[in-house]
């Protein structure tokens, strides 16, 4: 028995040894080389990092890590990283990560899905295979770039925290993009059923009545609530429900303005709209009061269906002085244009316009 007990006491001495030279190597810059090569091996070519220098637990950075498969193309440029990893208990404390620059390449060669992509599987392989979390992280400039159209700036920079177990949290979120700037949170799991929380209040300029706006979203897999206001001279609501947001979604939104201008003189004094129905042909049904200079309230009433990037119009009824209108027809709101195939305008008197 004594004997049993000395064996085991060496080996465990041994392991011990080779666990701290092992720790002290992977701690080294030669430990720090020997990762990046196995890490280059491993990823078969895809993933390819020059100019690494420092050391983990210290300040490991690298000139380029560029990422190559699928026709996608990912350059991140002077990356930074700072923290520890844990051999027991498994985990990663990150101080800080920071990326300089960040550019996305899609050349269009990517194959196309033969099947509906699972998003309940996709979402449960993203788990951290360690807890990972990340006190500070930094992005900067970010392009998109799509086959050989120039390089398209679509974000300026971002920055907050991070934690990625069996959910990917964002406890804190800033960004600054074109035409955009914002801060909040959000967290999603990634298992099931899925539940999820965002917090986000930006500032959009470009709606200049109503900049500031303030979206929540508070859900799983079986339905998310959404709440959305847009307020500065004017103010607009939307209060909505998506059902089965990751597979067959429906939808149930409500929109409620007093006052939201449309365009310099042209504006909805009061407004009240409902979408219902499958998200790719909501009904929709809406009243309102439509105001223009140097002409009396209209009010307005609509019925019909959106489909197939257009709204197609069974009832467009303008009360337009002693004279109520009834109009039908189909309006394509395809990106980049607007058309307007020829209305059916009737008066309740039979007379067309």
């Amino acid at each position: 028995m004594k004997r049993i007990f000395i064996v085991a006491g060496v080996f465990l001495l041994v392991i011990g040894v080779l666990l701290g030279a092992t720790w002290r190597f992977l701690h080294s810059e030669a430990g720090n080389r020997w990762l990046v090569e196995r890490a280059m091996e491993a990823s078969d070519g895809a993933l390819r990092l020059e100019g690494v220098r420092g050391r983990l637990g210290e300040t490991l950075a690298a000139d380029e890590v560029t990422w190559v498969q699928d026709g996608l193309r990912v350059d991140a440029r002077d990356v930074r990283v700072q923290g520890e990893v844990s051999l027991w208990p498994p985990r990663v404390a990150l101080a800080e990560v920071s990326v300089g620059s960040l550019q996305v390449a899609i050349d269009g060669s990517t194959p196309e899905q033969a099947e509906p992509l699972d998003w309940s599987d996709t979402l449960e392989a993203l788990t951290a295979p360690v807890p990972i979390e990340v006190d500070r992280w930094d992005l900067g400039p970010v392009e998109l770039v799509e086959r050989a159209s120039p390089p398209q700036r679509v974000l300026n920079s971002a920055s907050g925290s991070l934690r990625w177990d069996d959910a990917i949290a964002f406890p804190s979120l800033a960004w600054d993009a074109p035409g955009t700037t914002g801060q909040g949170s959000l967290e999603l799991s990634l298992l099931s059923p899925f539940e999820h929380t965002v917090e986000l209040d930006a500032q959009l300029p470009a709606l200049e009545r109503a900049p500031g706006v303030q979206l929540s979203l508070v859900g799983s897999d079986v339905e998310t609530r959404l709440s959305l206001t847009a307020e500065g001279e004017d103010r607009l609501e939307v209060e909505g429900l998506l059902s089965q947001p990751l597979d067959d979604p429906g939808i149930h939104f409500e929109v409620t303005s007093e006052a939201f201008e449309l365009a310099p003189g042209f504006s909805l004094a009061s407004l009240s709209l409902r979408l219902t129905g499958p998200l790719a042909a909501p009904a929709i049904d809406a009243i309102g009061v439509l105001l223009a200079e140097d002409a009396p309230p209209t009010p307005w009433s609509l019925k019909g269906r959106v489909k197939d990037s257009s709204l197609h119009v069974d009832s467009l009824r303008l009360e337009a002085g002693e004279r109520p209108y009834e109009a039908s027809g189909t309006v394509s709101l395809s990106p980049g244009r607007l058309h307007v195939d020829p209305l059916s305008l009737v008066s309740e008197d039979g007379l067309s316009s």
